[in-house]
């Protein structure tokens, strides 16, 4: 009896250890320890980079710091693996008074749009830069070179989309005469969303500046805190090389949007969440690419992991939506955009065919002649799928979108799954000399 007593003394002494462990970890779990959970490499994943610089008179030390430190930017950019591509756009001001010299240049788009991946050509384009006494009043152009940035730049189309503003000087005024063009703050903010991409910006601490930033899933620099640039650019290096990951479940309910969003870390599991420090805010566009909902998203009071969701009123029928999601963590961010049609005539209709039976409806599937059975992605396309173990499961001939997916390994929980939309689960973990159980839990939420 005396040894039975110790073993269960023994046993619930290491249990209790085990739980304060996790609770001082989820206690200490903050900003300062996050990197660890960051994905630092992201093999031939497409990234690319445009930097849009004002050359005005005052930026002289700013584009000197830019020439020397360009180099070391490039090197962090490299070392995560990155296929980058790179470009440049300078501006200054219209040439009209009071706005700027006849000399000025609102914008000028480098290599007529076209992103080199060659560092020593990115680094001659920047070289090229020299600062020029042609603007007239405070503000520039900002708003315009930003626009052709988005329009004349050959962004790739499924590339990660990144813009670094760098200016001492707000953009004019909406109604100022010096927007030539007619660009307005927000319908700038809007053509940047309605791309995916994501701006940084080191310039004045002005609220124009700083919503370009914020809203678009990039970064606020305050360009006068630093007597040097540098090491905001090793910063943004940084933050651009090491990120989260964006999982979602999106679907229409009789019309009705239905949004989950879960923050993932490098190993694509749930991230603990941090209260205060963690956002998502997701942009409505409808197919004449208008904002028509802006979401903030509500973290799930009752679980202390990083996901969120938006339960909609609002009525989306006969719609095709794209939807731009911009998540923030501590001083990191990221963005991903998806398609989803609305259209309750098809979602819930008996007669949805699926010819290729890859459980990817016709009028959805981008791929219709995927052979029987093949493991897809959410476009009914074949998915370059290089886990060691994946699945469907649907109930009742309809796919299991909601619930996690547990692969136990002699006892142990080894990895933990979520399903896609087309009810797919996957592990890329997976100790092949033990025997194999798969726990599924199915949520209602």
């Amino acid at each position: 009896m005396k040894t039975l007593v110790s073993k269960a003394f023994f046993f619930y002494l290491l249990l209790a250890l085990q739980i304060c462990i996790a609770a001082l970890y989820a206690e200490q779990y903050d900003c300062s320890s996050i990197i660890d959970d960051l994905q630092c490499t992201h093999d031939n994943v497409a990234l690319d980079l445009v930097v849009v610089f004002d050359t005005t008179g005052s930026m002289g030390s700013e584009i000197k710091s830019m020439k020397n430190t360009v180099n070391d930017f490039l090197q962090l950019i490299d070392s995560s693996n990155y296929d980058y591509k790179l470009g440049l756009t300078k501006y200054e001001d219209f040439p009209i008074s009071p706005c700027g010299t006849s000399k000025a240049i609102p914008y000028f788009i480098y290599n007529e749009g076209n992103l080199t991946s060659d560092p020593i050509k990115f680094q001659n384009m920047i070289n090229s830069l020299k600062s020029r006494g042609v603007g007239n009043d405070h503000p520039e152009s900002v708003l315009a070179a930003l626009t052709h940035t988005v329009q004349d730049q050959l962004w790739r189309k499924d590339s990660k989309k990144i813009v670094l503003l760098i200016g001492d000087a707000p953009p004019h005024k909406d109604s100022s005469k010096c927007n030539q063009e007619g660009n307005t703050l927000d319908s700038t903010i809007k053509l940047l969303l309605s791309k995916n991409i994501s701006t940084y910006v080191i310039g004045p601490d002005v609220e124009s500046m700083k919503n370009i930033a914020q809203k678009t899933g990039g970064q606020f620099y305050n360009i006068a805190s630093t007597k040097s640039i540098s090491p905001i650019l090793e910063e943004i290096a940084e933050n651009i090389k090491c990120n989260f990951e964006i999982n979602e479940i999106s679907n229409c309910n009789e019309g009705k949007l239905e949004l989950e969003v879960k923050l993932l870390n490098k190993n694509y599991e749930l991230m603990p969440y941090i209260d205060n420090k963690m956002s998502v805010v997701a942009n409505i566009f409808d197919s004449n690419e208008n904002i028509i909902l802006t979401i903030e998203f509500s973290h799930l009071s009752n679980n202390d992991t990083a996901i969120f969701n938006y339960n909609g009123t609002e009525s989306f029928e006969d719609k095709n939506l794209k939807i731009n999601i911009v998540s923030r963590v501590c001083n990191w961010s990221n963005t991903k955009s998806i398609n989803l049609n609305c259209s309750t005539s098809c979602i819930s209709c008996a007669s949805c065919i699926d010819t290729d039976y890859d459980g990817v409806i016709d009028v959805f599937d981008k791929c219709p002649e995927t052979p029987s059975n093949s493991f897809v992605n959410r476009h009914g396309c074949p998915a370059n799928d290089n886990s060691l173990l994946s699945g469907r499961i649907s109930i009742k001939g309809q796919p299991l979108t909601q619930g996690t997916v547990t692969l136990i390994q002699s006892g142990e929980i080894f990895q933990k799954s979520y399903f896609d939309i087309n009810g797919y689960f996957k592990f890329d973990k997976l100790s092949e000399d033990k025997s194999i159980t798969i726990m599924i839990r199915k949520s209602n939420k």
